[in-house]
């Protein structure tokens, strides 16, 4: 019996060395981790491989104001205090391929001194579909329809950015990790430091964008548990250099994360700014921002996440196929609007075929025909049809065109159709006028605006579509082109579309 023991104990003896002889070298293992810090290139790279596998999701956050102050003249309100309610709805859709980005905001937008309610706030849209660029610019006020910009083939937004994203403020739009790998000195701190129960290393560098201090924390993927920077004159900032006297103070704090298929994401931060100008003007902001919900590896295509559904029907296009490249204030207006049967093809042309590609919902309209007709000439009541016919007084196919018009002027006036005559050589208006009274002519008599250093008239005669002259344009009472470029001949049918829109 007493062998039996001793042997047992034995037996247990080599059980226990074991474990404390393992439990040694976990030890010895633990002290060499400790020692020997991760390089600052191990960092960044296991930081990038966290965010490329955030590649396809839906993420909705909320930005909730603690405190602003601006010493800024354009500035209305110079001290805000938050009252712990958001100011702002973000959600971002992405497949690694198409980015869609959306927000809402409200309240002092701007600091501006009127209360925005949140059933009026301004709406804003960044999307790029794989083949399309949208941004749109409206608010919530009904009536309200806003501005909308579409950009065939231009990639110009396909990345989500924001400060839970690794972008930080006034750096060039540029995420963090990729500035720091162009650094060349870079320092990790020799011990870790624990933050929100996270064992977290300290990378910080002096480099020609400023001074930056971030922690990477080991054990949430990586993730960036705490950072400051700071730019000074000199230091690059969006896209050229800080000015004399100017300074900017970043810091993001109180970072948490949550698990989410796997992958740790933080879903709130507290981020803090103070950025002085150098001429005299301070503005500082803490502001707490976070994501409400985050949906990994959705079905994209089956929630359309990449339509430009936020559009809102009747929303204006100014640079939509405009040669010139800005914004014109004389007709055609192009308006994004999905339920009608006039839909313009990729040139802006009615479509003559069945074969016809038609890429968006979009109609030109005709809005502005006192910019044409001259001030006080034209009294169109806002529900009646036009008839425009582009002519050159100087041109005999012209002068018939508009004979043959007038011999039909008693059915325009039945139908309640205006006509409206458009000079298409500005210097050739008085000619035209006299022409029109000349020849007892019953429409009145308008041209194309002057040229100027912005639109000549090869310009805005390529934003009528115009082929050739005489070229008529006829468009419904809801200012909507429904036929351009047909003979007289055809006018039955073009009438037609009128009294079926």
């Amino acid at each position: 019996m007493k062998m039996q023991i001793v042997s047992i104990f034995r037996s247990g003896s080599i059980q226990i060395s074991s474990v404390v002889a393992n439990l040694l070298n976990l030890s010895i293992v633990c002290s060499a981790q400790v020692t020997h810090p991760p390089t600052a290139t191990e960092i960044l790279d296991h930081y990038a491989a966290t965010q490329d596998k955030l590649k396809s999701f839906i993420i909705r956050e909320e930005t909730i104001p603690i405190e602003i102050r601006s010493t800024s003249q354009r500035s209305q309100i110079h001290y805000l205090k938050g009252d712990g309610k958001p100011t702002a709805i973000i959600e971002s859709r992405s497949d690694g391929q198409r980015a869609k980005w959306y927000n809402r905001m409200w309240g002092h937008i701007g600091l501006r001194r009127e209360n925005t309610p949140p059933e009026e706030a301004a709406t804003n849209l960044h999307l790029w579909d794989g083949k399309t660029s949208y941004q749109f610019d409206s608010t919530l006020k009904p009536g309200h329809r806003g501005i909308l910009w579409v950009n065939p083939g231009k990639k110009q937004f396909d990345e989500i950015r924001g400060c839970l994203w690794g972008f930080f403020y006034c750096d060039n739009q540029k995420r963090v990790d990729t500035i720091l790998r162009g650094v060349e000195k870079l320092t990790v701190a020799k011990q870790p430091t624990q933050i929100n129960g996270g064992t977290c290393w300290l990378l910080e560098t002096q480099c020609k964008c400023g001074r930056y201090q971030i922690w990477f924390d080991a054990d949430h993927d990586w993730q960036i548990a705490r950072a400051y920077m700071q730019k000074k004159p000199g230091d690059l900032w969006n896209g050229g250099t800080m000015p004399p006297d100017s300074l900017i103070y970043y810091a993001q704090q109180d970072i948490q994360f949550k698990q989410v298929d796997g992958i740790w994401i933080p879903v709130e931060v507290q981020e803090r700014v103070v950025h002085n100008n150098g001429k005299g003007e301070k503005y500082e902001s803490r502001e707490k921002i976070r994501r409400t919900e985050v949906i990994m590896n959705p079905d994209h295509d089956k929630l359309k996440s990449f339509e430009p559904t936020e559009v809102l029907d009747g929303a204006t296009i100014p640079f939509y196929l405009n040669t010139s490249g800005i914004h014109h204030v004389v007709d055609p207006e192009f308006v994004w609007l999905r339920n009608s049967r006039f839909h313009v093809d990729a040139q802006g042309h009615l479509p003559k075929g069945p074969d016809a590609v038609i890429p968006y919902p979009i109609v030109k309209t005709v809005r502005n025909l006192d910019v044409l007709a001259g001030k006080g000439k034209w009294e169109r009541k806002s529900t009646q049809p036009v008839l425009l016919c582009f002519w050159d007084v100087a041109q005999a196919d012209s002068q018939t065109r508009v004979r043959e018009l007038a011999l039909k002027n008693e059915e325009f006036s039945k139908r309640g159709i205006g006509v409206l005559l458009v000079e298409t050589e500005p210097g050739s208006r008085e000619k035209a006028d006299h022409w029109v009274i000349t020849n007892q002519i019953p429409f009145v008599s308008g041209s194309l605006p002057p040229p100027d250093d912005k639109h000549l008239t090869s310009e805005r005669l390529t934003e009528w579509r115009i082929d050739c002259l005489p070229w008529l344009v006829l468009a419904n009472a809801e200012q909507t082109v429904v036929a351009e470029g047909f003979d007289l001949t055809q006018l039955p049918d073009m009438f037609k579309r009128i009294s079926n829109p």
